[in-house]
């Protein structure tokens, strides 16, 4: 089965934790595997040549391609590029410190070798090599929950849509429809961002991408309000143009890679992912039963809407719940007739209730630290 999936805020804390806080290569010559992929001898002696490569990435496209808070490479994209790395014995060095038009631009100058998750446009071709696709999620239009009724991006004219600069999606709409407002930002979540305050009538994003951006940062406005058709191919990997030997050994990498360890990938980066898609086999028959892939795109968006309202709700939910149950424990503590402290292991203190103030006992741990010294 194939199935759309969105993303929850644990896939971050995942991330912070994989790995060290500095721009370290994510894959060491140490670990060849060459010659299980069955290069030939031409392609083994360039790669002999090329053991190290710059690698450009996305800093703010999660869970597919972004740095994590801790300075980490992370995301879906992060470990395909692990697996290149690994088994053709070659180092892949993330180039630092740039935006997303700047790592194009890179390409373009020759300060960028690689970029792992990349969308196959005309203009880009130009520049660019690329693999054969290997991560692929529908670009939908974003707006708010109180929008008029649209069908596509023709509705689009007249408004202004929030788009990421250097971003595929902004080239093609901006010259297929040129009668929409362009709002250009830096991000995906500034996009959205843009959206929610009324900045901006709409965005259109990458379904996983929006919808990891929408949980993580509580934006409950936003809904899905129809499909944005744009036709374009997933994301590849993209090579500089005078490295034509290295996609097709790319390709062959990426036809190494088995279902259980792509299934392994998708589920490291969603694990609090919820499903809400179609199985294929279950979209041709409804599309044929309810009169084609229209409906089909009708039911999509409102499960999609249906799951992510209800899921941020239970989440406030919760958090509301539980503060008022620590306000709850706090007030019953302030009232017990006794002075009582609260310390972590290292005898800091966390709680001191009325009592215990009024008292004016000492508030020095035996560890020399307390409170007002924090």
């Amino acid at each position: 089965m194939r199935f759309f999936k969105v993303w929850g805020t644990l896939a971050l804390a995942i991330a912070l934790a994989s790995g060290g806080s500095y721009f370290a290569p994510i894959a060491s010559a140490a670990v060849p595997e060459a010659l299980m992929l069955k290069l030939t001898d031409g392609e083994k002696a360039w790669l002999a040549e090329h053991k190290t490569m710059r690698l450009g990435v996305d800093p703010a496209y999660p869970p597919f391609d972004f740095i994590a808070e801790d300075g980490t490479y992370s995301g879906m994209a992060s470990d395909y590029a692990r697996l290149v790395g690994e088994r053709l014995g070659v180092t892949l060095e993330v180039v630092p410190g740039l935006s997303w038009s700047q790592v194009i631009e890179g390409v373009k100058s020759g300060a960028v070798d690689l970029l792992p998750a990349v969308t196959k446009t005309p203009e880009r071709d130009e520049f660019m090599n690329f693999s054969r696709e290997h991560l692929n999620f529908p670009d939908v239009i974003f707006m708010r929950d109180d929008h008029p009724l649209v069908a596509g991006l023709p509705d689009m004219k007249g408004r202004k849509v929030a788009f990421v600069e250097g971003y595929a999606t902004a080239e093609h709409i901006m010259t297929k429809y040129p009668t929409v407002q362009s709002l250009v930002v830096e991000s995906p979540l500034l996009a959205l961002k843009a959206v929610a305050e009324g900045k901006a009538d709409a965005t259109v994003q990458n379904l996983g991408v929006a919808a990891y951006l929408i949980k993580k940062h509580d934006f409950t406005n936003l809904v899905v309000a129809a499909p944005a058709d744009l036709g374009q191919p997933g994301l590849s990997f993209g090579v500089r143009k005078d490295w034509p030997e290295l996609v097709p050994i790319i390709d062959k990498v990426l036809a190494s890679i088995t279902p259980a360890e792509e299934a392994a990938i998708r589920e490291k980066w969603g694990s609090t992912q919820y499903q809400i898609g179609i199985d294929i086999a279950t979209v041709r028959r409804v599309a044929l039963q309810a009169g084609g892939a229209g409906a089909v795109i009708v039911i999509f968006i409102v499960l999609w809407n249906r799951r992510l309202s209800r899921e941020v709700k239970q989440r406030k939910q919760a958090e509301a719940e539980l503060a008022e149950k620590e306000a709850q424990l706090r007030l019953a503590l302030d009232h017990m007739p006794g002075g009582m402290t609260l310390t972590d292991r290292d005898w800091n203190y966390l709680f001191i209730n009325a009592q215990y103030s009024e008292l004016q006992l000492p508030r020095r741990t035996s560890q020399g630290r307390g409170i007002d010294e924090r």
